[in-house]
């Protein structure tokens, strides 16, 4: 009778602490994702369920994934984005689907089943990651690395340059107009698929508190996959976990989905994604992979536009096993085959390829391929030397070109056993990795080490492939391979920590570290206790995930995030500066505007000078001044630039001075920058200047708010 009662408080604390005010964005937030959640697993159950757990979480996460990704795009390609269209959107696909169920066209699944089978999958997973001591090693410094790389990048705001300069303000900007242009940037399709995801956490906090983390599915998701096409590969359940465990901890693939929100991470675990589903289809063809294949395709091309380097391989992949399909068949489903086939390419182009058919209409070529390069960069030559040598790629990668190369051993072990038939599948793998490489050599713009982002997933399939060596040692060598995959994940952990360790404050990386190691020994506690009796600790059954305990744990979570969100909201501008150099005067625009917000113009528009809940309107309204004309005309631009900034009712003008050096002289961004800046103090009844300092300057524009 007690525990009764404590439920029932428990679950009222719950419904209370969701509906009280400081908690509507969460309530919200986990709404909209439970209606996506749901209509995702409905679709996946009907389109025929798998035996294998990791299907069921591939499967599940792209449907999601491209429903959220179409009812943003499409919207917002035509004008009509915003927070009550999404979820009614979500609501209506919902909807749409119980219509289905109503009439008898698909069916529901049952949800006792699901609820076991996902107990089920759990129990699985940690009696793989038990199993053996090898696994619980692995486990053990990936939770650490994982946790302490989240938790430094929880406690600091993000500080990737192309987030805050562009992916970031993308989303922003369509949250403010509820229009995407079909086309973001000026010299190539650059495709809509981060912004979108960053966008999908803005909706409920109008700050990027949660934002900030929405490429961790895809870090995870790409782990999952990794372990799937290595079990593909026929190698073992530990020596899968432990290669899977080998991708995650490598520090640019764990870093740059969370520390520097950039979208290289999403397009490697997409990547990942893609191929785990392309080489099911060849093990087995069935038509429920046919659609999640073309799904996952389509997150690959919505991610970024070096997506293209992998196409080729996949596509040859695809073929292959369409044919071994129709060749079980026979020549009688031909039809059905070329269907197929149609929705491998309509799907795709349609989650995530609009950007590229635009472009290519509009230019008949396609980025990379074109070379539709902007004529600000010029492209080094691409070195794979130092591509896997040079000292920042050691950081970034650790020993993963030293693991490249024992991919020779396995490959050489079945051509001396004559093994064609066994090559098959690892050379689908193989062929992406070289593909890609060879892309950059003719198309990447990177010389060395920053080409890493660009190439994530290449590294991955080097891990993989190295795993599958490993799995052809002779037994008493294998134990030796599957510790040196541990010594792997080591290196990168400390590699990992090290990289993050100078780029953010003294004090969060401590605390951090003591997150990872509790995380750690959490996990050590847990394996063990099943390792040795095949069930949790009894602490952990009785206060973890007891209905009571989940609540108390939901509750504390809960008010946890709360009082992280707003000292995160009010202390992240002061954590900029320190990082970039300069920032300073985004604290100076947040401060100025905390209130209902302003119109500010900009030559550079950085994500924090939208103030702190999103509430700036930034237009961009600049004089049309070169160095190159005359004292005269660059006068008569700037009164007219005047002019214009009554017209737009512009509060505020932001500059900042970064861009492109050219060599000789000081480049017109600067001289724009300085002559912007003195023109202003020289007029003090009409801007008023908030701060000036390094290359930054705020000025109030007087005329307008008086």
């Amino acid at each position: 009778m007690k525990k009764k009662i404590g439920v029932y408080l428990g679950i009222l604390l719950v419904i209370g602490t969701f509906i009280s005010p400081p908690f509507h964005g969460y309530l919200l937030f986990f709404f909209m994702n439970g209606l996506v959640l749901i209509n995702a697993v409905i679709i996946y159950h009907n389109l025929g369920a798998s035996s294998r757990y990791l299907d069921d979480i591939l499967g599940i996460s792209v449907i999601a994934l491209s429903q959220i990704t179409v009812t943003q795009l499409y919207p917002g390609l035509f004008g009509y984005l915003s927070l009550t269209q999404v979820v009614l959107t979500q609501m209506g696909c919902l909807g749409l689907t119980l219509i289905a169920v109503w009439i008898g066209w698909i069916r529901l699944p049952d949800w006792q089943t699901c609820l076991t089978r996902g107990q089920m999958a759990i129990q699985e997973a940690a009696g793989v990651c038990s199993s053996h001591g090898v696994g619980v090693v692995a486990c053990v410094v990936s939770g650490f690395t994982f946790m302490f790389v989240f938790a430094v990048s929880a406690l600091n705001p993000p500080i990737g340059i192309d987030s805050i300069f562009f992916h970031l303000v993308q989303a922003v900007y369509w949250l403010q107009t509820g229009y995407i242009p079909i086309r973001l940037e000026t010299y190539f399709a650059y495709p809509h698929g981060n912004p979108l995801i960053y966008l999908w956490g803005l909706y409920p906090f109008h700050h990027d508190f949660i934002a900030r983390f929405t490429q961790i599915p895809f870090i995870l998701l790409g782990v999952f996959a990794s372990y799937g096409i290595c079990r593909i590969l026929d190698m073992s359940r530990t020596l899968s976990l432990v290669t899977a465990l080998a991708v995650l901890t490598m520090p640019a693939y764990l870093a740059n989905g969370i520390a520097l929100t950039d979208p290289d991470t999403q397009m490697a675990g997409a990547l990942l994604v893609s191929l785990y589903f392309a080489l099911s289809l060849a093990r087995s063809y069935r038509f429920s992979t046919i659609i999640l294949l073309a799904l996952a395709l389509g997150q690959l091309l919505s991610a970024k536009y070096n997506s293209v380097y992998y196409g080729v391989p996949l596509v040859l992949l695809i073929i292959y096993a369409w044919a071994m399909g129709l060749k079980e068949a026979g020549a009688a489903r031909f039809v059905s085959f070329a269907g197929h086939g149609f929705l491998l390419f309509i799907i795709p182009i349609s989650v995530g390829g609009v950007a590229y058919v635009y472009e290519f209409f509009l230019s008949q070529t396609m980025y990379p391929f074109g070379g539709t390069y902007s004529p600000m960069i010029t492209r080094p030559s691409f070195s794979l030397w130092h591509f896997f040598t040079s000292p920042q790629s050691l950081k970034d990668i650790g020993l993963t070109g030293l693991l490249s190369l024992f991919v020779l051993f396995g490959i050489l072990k079945n051509v001396i056993r004559t093994n064609v038939r066994g090559l098959i599948l690892p050379v689908f793998v193989l062929l992406p990795l070289c593909f890609s490489l060879g892309i950059y050599v003719l198309y990447g713009y990177y010389e060395g080490a920053q080409a890493i982002r660009h190439l994530l997933g290449t590294l991955a399939l080097c891990i993989i492939l190295a795993g599958w060596s490993v799995h052809h040692l002779n037994e008493r060598w294998r134990r030796y391979g599957l510790w040196g995959l541990v010594l792997f994940i080591i290196i990168n952990a400390g590699l990992g920590v090290w990289r993050q360790w100078f780029i953010h404050l003294p004090h969060t990386d401590l605390l951090s570290l003591l997150i990872g190691i509790l995380t750690s020994l959490g996990i050590w506690w847990l394996l063990r206790a099943w390792r040795q009796t095949g069930t949790w600790p009894i602490g952990f059954r009785r206060y973890v995930v007891s209905l009571p305990g989940l609540l108390g744990l939901i509750c504390i979570g809960l008010w946890s995030l709360h009082g992280w969100e707003w000292a995160y909201r009010d202390m992240k501008y002061a954590r900029w500066p320190p990082k970039f150099g300069y920032g300073t005067g985004w604290g100076f625009v947040g401060e100025l505007t905390t209130g209902q917000g302003a119109r500010i113009t900009y030559n550079t528009a950085p994500y924090p000078i939208f103030g702190y809940d999103l509430k700036n309107t930034l237009v961009h309204v600049m004089p049309k001044i070169s160095s190159l004309q005359s004292p005269e005309i660059t006068q008569s631009e700037l009164m007219n630039w005047e002019m214009e900034l009554q017209q737009q009712n512009i509060d505020l003008v932001y500059l900042l001075a970064i861009g492109w050096d050219s060599k000789g002289r000081v480049n017109d961004i600067e001289w724009r920058f300085d002559t912007i800046t003195e023109w202003m103090q020289s007029r003090p009844t009409v801007y008023k200047p908030v701060f000036t300092g390094g290359r930054e300057s705020v000025f109030i524009f007087k005329e307008y708010n008086e």
